[in-house]
């Protein structure tokens, strides 16, 4: 199991390094291959991985906050944020039975950097 999660944190790295997020399209692709990592291997990452994982997708929404999108492409970040933060609940509640508050606190605090990108969102004045 362990190097099933190697392998693919090595992946999700390598396919960072390779889709640019200096277009827009490019930064669409990152959270897209964030999305699936998350949902594929989710279940066998442990809170430092989520850690990590935070990190990328709050760089990745930095960088899409930097282009203009139209609505469809917006629906589209939207659905690829909304697939984060489910696979992100469903590997929390895998392991909340022992971590507990912990990942309850991690949990909480991804909902709250959605919630405050909604608000952020420049796009929407």
């Amino acid at each position: 199991m362990k190097r099933i999660l190697f392998y693919s944190i090595f992946a999700l790295i390598v396919a960072g390094g390779l889709s640019s997020c200096s277009t827009k399209q490019g930064c669409i692709r990152q959270l897209e291959n964030l999305s699936e990592e998350l949902d594929q291997n989710g279940q066998y990452y442990t809170v430092g991985d989520w850690e990590d994982a935070a990190d990328k997708f709050v760089k990745i929404r930095k960088n899409i906050n930097k282009h203009r999108y139209t609505q469809t492409e917006r629906r589209k970040i939207g659905r690829l944020e909304g697939n984060c933060v489910t696979a992100v609940a469903k590997g929390l509640k895998g392991q909340a039975k022992n971590l507990g508050s912990e990942l309850r606190g991690i949990l909480e605090s991804l909902m709250d950097l959605v919630k405050n990108w909604k608000d952020d969102d420049p796009s929407d004045d």
